[in-house]
C-alpha cells in the first residue's frame, strides 16, 4: 500500500499459515517471540500479547494483555475482551486487576450484568485506598445498571460521585460527563443532562475523536429525543453516526444505537425511507447489545414505518419480536412498550376486544415484576401502561374512562419531561373531550402548534385516526404541505 504497511490477501495468508504450522515447535515459538517484541516496540500491545500466548509465555501474555485489552475495551472493542476470556484461567484473571476491569466493562455493556458486578465486588471492598479504582468500579456498575434497565440502581450507584471533581484523564473526564448526563436524564431532567456535555478537550490523547466522546453525542441525541425535539437530535446525531460508522463499522453496537436514535428523529419528519435505511441490518445488533432505550426506539420506529406503509402484519410481528427480546434479556419495560404499541395499532381499527386482551396481558406481565421500590423504573413503565388503557378505552368508545387514563398518563410524561408523549396526550384528550361534548378546540390547536414547532410531524398521524381526522383541517390551513400529505396517507391506508 502507499504507507509503511503492506496488506496480505487472505488466501496468501492462509497458505503461509498452513506452512507455518508445519515448522518445528521451537522455531514457531521463536518467531512468535520475535513478533511479540516487534509489536511491543510499536505500541501494538494487544497483538503482542497474542503472540506471547502462542509462544507459550503465558505470564508475559497476561502482562501485555492487561494493558492492551483494557485499552481496547475503552476504545469500543469489547469483542477483544471476550476472546481473551476464552483463553485465560480464573486464577490468571484474579491476578491481573486491569484484565478483570476490562472484562467487567465488557460484561457491563452486554447481557452479563451480574458477571460485571461479581468481577468488581472484591475490588470495591478494598478500594478505599485507591479512589480512582473505586470511581471506575462505580462507572462500570452504573453502566451495567443502565443496560439492565435499572434506572434506580444506576442513579444510586453513581450518586456519591455526582459532585466529585472530574477525573484528570481526558477520556475519564468525558466518561464522567456521559454518566452524569445519563443519571440526570433518568431522573427526568434532559436540559441538565445536556449541560454536562460542555467538556473541554473531548478527544483522546492521540488527537483522534475518542470513543467516550461518541457516547457524549449519544447522550445529547437521546436528550433531545426525550424532550421531543427531533430536529436538534438529527443535527447532533447525523455527523456523529457518519464518524462512528467509518471508525467502528456499521454494525458496531454504538453505531447501531446512534442509528436507532437518528431513525426515530428523521421518522418524525415523515422521512420513512431514510429511517428504514438507517435501521436496515441493525435490529439484531440492537436486540443483543443495544441499551434498552435504543432497542425500544429501534423496534418501535421500524414497526411504525411498517404500519405507515400499510403493512400492519409486519408491524405487529416487529412488536412481538421486541416483546421476545425484552423477555430474553429480562427487560420488562420492552415487553410493556411492545404490548402498549400493539394496543395502539388495534385501537386505530376499533378492535376493542383485542385491545382488552392485550391490556390484560400487559397487567399480567407487570404483576410478576417487583417495581414498588423502584420509583424511576415504575414511572417509566407507568406511562406506556396508562396509554395502553387509554387506547383500549378509546377503541371501546368509553370516553370518560379514556379521559381519566389520559389525564393520569400526562403526569409521568410531564414529570419525565417527555415532550412528544405530552403533545400526543394533549391531542388525544382533545378528541375525547369532543366526544364528551366539552370544549376541545383550544387544546387541539395548542397541541398541533407545539407539534409544528418541534417538528413532530408524525405525532398526530400515529396517535389515532380520530386525531388525524381532527387535525386534517388545521394541517391544511398551515404551510405544512408534507404534514397534510402524511395525514391523508394515514387516512387512506386505514382499514
Amino acid at each position: 500500500d502507499t504507507g509503511e504497511w503492506s496488506r496480505m490477501h487472505n488466501l496468501a495468508r492462509d497458505a503461509l499459515s498452513a506452512r507455518f504450522d508445519l515448522l518445528p515447535e521451537a522455531e514457531r515459538n521463536e518467531l512468535h517471540t520475535r513478533a511479540m517484541r516487534w509489536l511491543t516496540a510499536k505500541g501494538m500491545v494487544e497483538h503482542a500479547a497474542r503472540h506471547a500466548h502462542a509462544a507459550g509465555r503465558r505470564e508475559v501474555a497476561c502482562q501485555l494483555a492487561e494493558q492492551g485489552v483494557y485499552d481496547a475495551v475503552l476504545r469500543g472493542q469489547p469483542a477483544t475482551v471476550f476472546k481473551w476470556l476464552d483463553i485465560l484461567t480464573p486464577e490468571e484473571l484474579e491476578r491481573y486487576p486491569r484484565l478483570r476491569l476490562a472484562a467487567a466493562w465488557a460484561f457491563a455493556i452486554s447481557e452479563r450484568h451480574e458477571d460485571a458486578g461479581r468481577l468488581v465486588a472484591d475490588i470495591r471492598q478494598n478500594a478505599q485506598l485507591d479512589p480512582e479504582l473505586s470511581y471506575e468500579c462505580a462507572l462500570i456498575l452504573s453502566g451495567a445498571a443502565y443496560y439492565a434497565d435499572h434506572p434506580d440502581r444506576c442513579v444510586a450507584v453513581f450518586a456519591p460521585w455526582v459532585d466529585a471533581p472530574p477525573p484528570k484523564h481526558p477520556r475519564l473526564r468525558q466518561m464522567h460527563a456521559n454518566r452524569l448526563s445519563i443519571v440526570a436524564l433518568l431522573a427526568g431532567d434532559p436540559a441538565k443532562a445536556r449541560s454536562y456535555q460542555h467538556v473541554p478537550n473531548r478527544q483522546d490523547t492521540d488527537g483522534s475523536q475518542g470513543y467516550a466522546a461518541y457516547w457524549g453525542e449519544f447522550a445529547l441525541g437521546i436528550c433531545y429525543l426525550w424532550e421531543g425535539q427531533p430536529k436538534l437530535a438529527e443535527d447532533t446525531l447525523r455527523p456523529a453516526l457518519v464518524r462512528v460508522d467509518t471508525e467502528l463499522g456499521r454494525r458496531h453496537p454504538l453505531s447501531s444505537m446512534l442509528a436507532a436514535l437518528l431513525a426515530a428523529a428523521v421518522y418524525e419528519r415523515d422521512a420513512l425511507d431514510e429511517a428504514a435505511a438507517l435501521l436496515a441490518n441493525r435490529l439484531d445488533v440492537l436486540e443483543r447489545t443495544g441499551a434498552p432505550d435504543t432497542t425500544l426506539l429501534g423496534y418501535r420506529t421500524a414497526a411504525r414505518i411498517a404500519a405507515a406503509r400499510g403493512m400492519e402484519h409486519r408491524a405487529l410481528d416487529l412488536l412481538e419480536a421486541l416483546h421476545t427480546a425484552g423477555g430474553s434479556r429480562r427487560l420488562p419495560r420492552l415487553c410493556i412498550v411492545s404490548l402498549a404499541e400493539q394496543v395502539r395499532l388495534h385501537a386505530a381499527c376499533s378492535r376493542a376486544e383485542t385491545c382488552r386482551v392485550l391490556v390484560e396481558r400487559l397487567e399480567q406481565t407487570l404483576s410478576g415484576e417487583v417495581i414498588a421500590d423502584k420509583p424511576l423504573l415504575s414511572r417509566a413503565i407507568e406511562l406506556p401502561r396508562l396509554m395502553a388503557h387509554a387506547w383500549s378505552a378509546i377503541a371501546a368508545q368509553e370516553w370518560n374512562r379514556a379521559d381519566e387514563f389520559l389525564a393520569r398518563a400526562a403526569r409521568p410524561a410531564e414529570a419525565m419531561r417527555q415532550g412528544r408523549a405530552r403533545i400526543e396526550i394533549m391531542g388525544l384528550r382533545a378528541i375525547v373531550l369532543e366526544r364528551l361534548h366539552k370544549k376541545s378546540d383550544d387544546l387541539l390547536r395548542e397541541a398541533w402548534n407545539l407539534a409544528q414547532t418541534f417538528g413532530l410531524m408524525r405525532t398526530f398521524v400515529d396517535a389515532h385516526p380520530l386525531l388525524a381526522d381532527a387535525t386534517q383541517r388545521l394541517a391544511e390551513d398551515s404551510s405544512g404541505s408534507r404534514i397534510v400529505e402524511a395525514l391523508s396517507t394515514a387516512r387512506a391506508i386505514r382499514p
